[in-house]
């Protein structure tokens, strides 16, 4: 029976790969494309359907519950990715950014440290103002919450901070001390690798 793998949307134009399916109870199918057109953007990923091309068949297939008291009967995903070459985004990273510190709390840009292994920020003051900075995570580059201590920075001190949380964003918080006035001046560097 010929089935066919749909993605499962109400899309005017869905996405097909037609699968010949056999008396078989172990099958591979390649959905590279499915999961190419989600990245992308072009669809939304609302799960994958198996079913019959000739839709008044009853062909049906059965999979089991990861709950079946028979493991061997067990569904098992495998993903298989292949890079085009060392890495597919920089393997490293050293941004250097300066920013103006004032009284009011200022952010610096926000930077996605999802796919790597180690980073750290170095923050220093290179104006003649004291600083207070702070570490910032977020989920979703939206809600940002601050990571404990807020920590003071005289002129000409550096401090290299790292997060204690996972998370898919981090930034740094800072503004002028406490009896501070005028402006300050704050270089930090990003430096990271996979």
């Amino acid at each position: 029976m010929l089935y066919q793998l749909s993605k499962q949307t109400g899309c005017d134009t869905p996405l097909f790969k037609k699968i010949p399916i056999y008396s078989l109870k172990v099958f591979t199918i390649d959905v590279t494309d499915f999961v190419k057109a989600w990245h992308s953007g072009k669809w939304e990923n609302q799960g994958l359907a198996l079913v019959p091309v000739q839709l008044d068949t009853n062909g049906v297939i059965l999979f089991y519950s990861s709950d079946s008291p028979n493991m061997s009967q067990h569904p098992i995903l495998r993903i298989s990715t292949v890079a085009r070459g060392p890495c597919q985004k920089p393997c490293t990273v050293n941004q250097e950014e300066t920013y103006t510190v004032k009284k009011l709390w200022g952010f610096s840009k926000s930077h996605e440290i999802w796919d790597y292994t180690i980073y750290s920020y170095i923050v220093k003051n290179i104006g003649e103002k004291k600083i207070l900075v702070q570490l910032q995570f977020s989920p979703d580059n939206v809600v940002f919450l601050d990571e404990e201590p807020e920590i003071e920075l005289l002129p000409g001190q550096s401090r290299i901070m790292v997060s204690s949380f996972f998370a898919r964003y981090i930034r740094l918080k800072f503004r002028l001390a406490p009896g501070e006035t005028g402006e300050g001046t704050l270089k930090v560097w990003l430096q990271a690798r996979q």
